[in-house]
Formats: structure tokens, C-alpha cells, sequence
């Protein structure tokens, strides 16, 4: 095959798969005409940056990091999602797009806009760069965010690469020290999560029950409408080892 042909080939194969791309689109758009179908639960708009859990349901991105601060439940199914693994649909956020220009085009200024926002709090979340001693956000094992400090890096032999963190969490012993996977998921840009005041954050150990309960503020599950989650979490972890 000389080149001519390889380069009518390589442009063959693209249309090709750009058709199946536009007939999987179009094949949803003959069966979903209800904007329902395409509205995060949590914000109750349509779905931006779309991830899906295990157990099947959808949300916003940003939707969905931000529960998970507070509720370790699906919104829908109450499953626990803090042992699920995200997979990020990009046909869906490509059906969405389509079909909100078919049939809602009013709506999609507001959409676009939507999308630039969580464009932006990706990159304001991303740690730019990652070096031994630097501070970053770290959420621990429980879902709370801490400063942790990166006392190690282990390095990819194969490939020569980052592969895991080891952190150190501020104002804990070393004990507490662990290894994260540099794509993890659980890393964001100093002062991100742990510069805000609402969200669950630990508390030293106290003996002063007035104290005590004035720390354990509560804020209420929206799936059974009761007070039952403790916005502050009593830290029971040493200074010293």
C-alpha cells in the first residue's frame, strides 16, 4: 500500500467512525425526547462533565464531589459511594449537548456556561505541580480533608514516572502517613477544600462536654430528612508516635 492509499484509507477509517459516532447519537435521540432523562439528581439541571457510579446512577461532577463531603450514600439508591469507582461519560456529556441544541436550544447558553464553570473549578482543584516537602489537600480515608505535606515520591522503574505520594497529614504522627497514587483522586491545590468552613472538618479531643456538643454541629441527610451526620469529626489521632 503506497501512500496515497494509506492516506484514503486513514480518512475512511475516520469517517467511518465519526458516522457510527453521529448514528449513536441519533439512535438515543429517536428514543429520549424528555429532558428529564438528562437532569442531575443532586442540582436538578442537566448534567455537566457526567459520572456515573456503580451502582448506575449519574451526576454532575462537581454535584457529586460536593456530596460526598457530607454523605457517603448514593442520593438515589443509597449505596455507598465512597467504595465505588467514577467512570466519566463523555457520549453522555456529547447526547446532552446534542440533544439540549435539538430540542431545548433556548437552554443552551446556560448549559455552556455550566460547562466553562466546571472547566474552571478543574483547573482551580488541580495540583500544578508535585515536589517533596510541598502542601496539598489531601482527603483521608474517613472523607476529610486535610493539609498533608509530600514526604516521598516513588518513582515508576518501568516507565520512570511519579507513581505514588507518600503524605504526611499536618498535626498528625507519622504513624498516619500514606501512600496515594499520584492520579488519585483524593489530591487538590492547597487551600481548595481545607480554606472552607463548610465542610466536615476533625476537632481535638475534648473532655469538656459543653465544648463537645457545641463542636458536634449536625447537617441534615436529604434522603431521610433527619439530623444524623456530625459536621465536625472528633480527631482522636496523636501528635506524637
Amino acid at each position: 500500500m503506497n501512500k496515497q492509499q494509506k492516506k484514503i484509507q486513514k480518512q475512511n477509517d475516520k469517517l467511518k467512525i465519526e458516522k457510527q459516532e453521529n448514528e449513536s447519537v441519533q439512535n438515543i435521540e429517536d428514543l429520549i425526547h424528555d429532558k428529564n432523562d438528562f437532569i442531575c439528581p443532586i442540582c436538578l439541571n442537566y448534567i455537566v462533565a457526567a459520572v456515573s457510579l456503580k451502582c448506575g446512577h449519574t451526576f454532575c461532577e462537581i454535584c457529586l464531589h460536593e456530596y460526598l463531603l457530607y454523605f457517603k450514600g448514593c442520593h438515589i439508591c443509597n449505596d455507598n459511594m465512597r467504595k465505588s469507582k467514577f467512570a466519566y461519560c463523555y457520549l453522555l456529556d456529547q447526547m446532552i449537548h446534542e440533544f439540549i441544541k435539538s430540542h431545548h436550544p433556548e437552554e443552551l447558553k446556560t448549559y455552556e456556561m455550566a460547562k466553562i464553570n466546571n472547566k474552571e473549578w478543574r483547573k482551580k482543584k488541580q495540583v500544578s505541580s508535585i515536589d517533596v516537602g510541598q502542601q496539598i489537600d489531601v482527603r483521608d480515608p474517613n472523607f476529610v480533608w486535610n493539609v498533608g505535606t509530600i514526604k516521598r515520591l516513588k518513582i515508576s522503574q518501568e516507565a520512570s514516572k511519579i507513581k505514588y505520594l507518600v503524605i504526611h497529614y499536618e498535626g498528625k504522627s507519622d504513624k498516619h502517613d500514606e501512600e496515594i497514587a499520584e492520579n488519585s483522586p483524593r489530591f487538590a491545590a492547597l487551600g481548595f477544600y481545607t480554606s472552607r468552613n463548610d465542610i466536615p472538618k476533625y476537632y481535638k479531643q475534648t473532655k469538656n462536654p459543653f465544648l463537645k456538643n457545641l463542636l458536634c454541629i449536625e447537617c441534615m441527610d436529604p434522603n431521610d430528612n433527619q439530623f444524623n451526620q456530625q459536621f465536625f469529626i472528633e480527631d482522636n489521632s496523636s501528635d506524637s508516635e
